[in-house]
């Protein structure tokens, strides 16, 4: 409002609408929306590690001759289950040769069954070994101490050929389980037990 006095001493009113500036409403921006997160990236793919192969024979023999089982060997025979008085396993020591599949050999065994002051006992190998490592083979007994009969050994070589086991018989009565294991691939004697150190009588 203002007031004004004029020369007629009338006093003039002026009255001035005033009012507020209307301002306009305040526009709030948005809130910015979080970035979507991108798809994790999967993980990557591990190679399958590729299945074991089986063990070849030696580079040295031909995958379609018998294993060459030349060399010295030492073993172990056990008897089986009779029903009687059990039955210690007997150890032994071999020197085996192969000639084009013949397999030819000598064993010693301590003298655990003869009636004899002899310690050892000695014997013949004769017999056969296959291409897939299957052998049989014959222990002919020397006469010594009056034991001469044959013992029959049929079994299966692994795949690295230094090990075998099967079954050992008596004019086709089974006997019991035996192994044998390569000590050396050349001639000399097997080591392993002493097979004189190791004789008891029954």
């Amino acid at each position: 409002m203002a007031i004004r006095t004029g020369l007629s001493g009338t006093i003039l009113l002026a009255v001035v609408a005033c009012g507020h500036p209307q301002t306009p409403e305040s526009t709030v921006p948005p809130a910015p929306r979080p970035p979507v997160p991108a798809d994790p990236a999967p993980p990557p793919v591990k190679d399958e590690p590729p299945a074991p192969e089986p063990p070849a024979p030696p580079a040295s023999e031909d995958p379609e001759s018998p294993p060459d089982v030349t060399g010295a060997w030492s073993g172990t025979y056990f008897f089986a289950d009779d029903g009687s008085r059990p039955r210690p396993p007997v150890y032994f020591s071999a020197e085996l040769a192969l000639e084009g599949g013949t397999l030819r050999g000598h064993m010693v065994e301590p003298n655990t069954f003869a009636d004899s002051p002899l310690a050892e006992l000695h014997a013949q190998i004769e017999g056969t070994v296959h291409e897939d490592g299957t052998l049989t083979f014959f222990k002919i007994y020397d006469g010594a101490a009056g034991i001469s009969h044959t013992v029959t050994y049929e079994g299966h070589l692994d795949a690295s050929r230094t090990r075998a086991e099967g079954r050992w018989n008596v004019r086709g009565k089974d006997g019991g389980a035996f192994t044998m294991s390569r000590a050396s691939r050349r001639p000399g004697l097997a080591h392993g037990p002493r097979p004189g150190r190791l004789a008891s009588r029954r």
